[in-house]
């Protein structure tokens, strides 16, 4: 999160060590194929593991993102657009693969219908909705669907938040509400297609030779946040040589 890299640079002045290293960011990879994949594979095994032939035939998937104060999306903080386009990802992949019939499930005879739903709200201010809970309650109440797997996409491994928040907490408003089969996907955790596709980013942004993504330098429209966005001491200078390299040479 940009937050956590603004704690970094600030962290580093206060040490006095921002020339001690040199740095490059990886800043977003909500779209990389080795991510969606992975996810795609937890969601496939999830419907064939945890659902039977009869249960699939009325099951939604709904994608529970961890949620963020409504003063961020108003200052247009980039994160909601990319946490749908994820999930856009991978569904489409799920019915492309489906229609070939790459992926092949007894009893699903169509691409289950989705939701995006937001969780973990903490305070009294306004955050991010509809919440994973109002959608669980609203599923249940209302009848439209007996089978609900919720998907934790954003969480690369499973925490408080997946293992107490989504399996005990919303399990209890689920059976409350009369969803008769509620389910949890795994998070990534030790996915090997996870973790390949976590070295094929670094991979790539290292044979890229850039400090940052085009889009890093963009700031939100309403940040207040002058330092936002920077970085201390990058490894690469604006022609994309490394810092210091020329200099180097002439001293060698």
């Amino acid at each position: 999160a940009g937050s956590s890299l603004n704690h970094l640079w600030r962290e580093l002045q206060r040490m006095n060590m921002q020339h001690t290293f040199k740095w490059t960011i990886i800043d977003r990879w909500f779209m990389h194929t080795g991510y969606i994949d992975a996810l795609l594979d937890k969601i496939v095994h999830s419907i064939e593991h945890k659902f039977s032939a009869e249960q699939r035939e009325n099951l939604l998937l709904l994608f529970s993102a961890h949620s963020i104060p409504m003063k961020s999306v108003d200052r247009g903080d980039p994160y909601v657009f990319e946490v749908s386009s994820t999930v856009k990802l991978v569904m489409q992949r799920l019915s492309e693969r489906f229609t070939s019939k790459q992926i092949a499930v007894e009893g699903l005879s169509a691409v289950p219908h989705h939701q995006l739903s937001w969780q973990s709200k903490v305070g009294f201010l306004p955050w991010m909705t509809p919440s994973t809970e109002q959608v669980v309650k609203a599923v249940g109440a209302n009848k439209r669907y007996e089978n609900v797997l919720v998907i934790p996409f954003v969480f690369t491994s499973d925490h408080i938040e997946t293992l107490y928040e989504l399996d005990v907490e919303y399990r209890e408003v689920a059976h409350k509400h009369g969803i008769k089969h509620y389910q949890r996907c795994d998070a990534l955790n030790d996915s090997s297609l996870f973790i390949d596709g976590l070295a094929q980013i670094v991979k790539e942004h290292l044979e890229h030779g850039a400090n940052y993504s085009e889009q890093y330098k963009l700031r939100c429209h309403g940040c207040v946040n002058e330092h936002c966005r920077n970085i201390v001491n990058p490894l690469y200078d604006l022609n994309g040589e490394v810092n210091g390299a020329q200099q180097r040479s002439k001293e060698l």
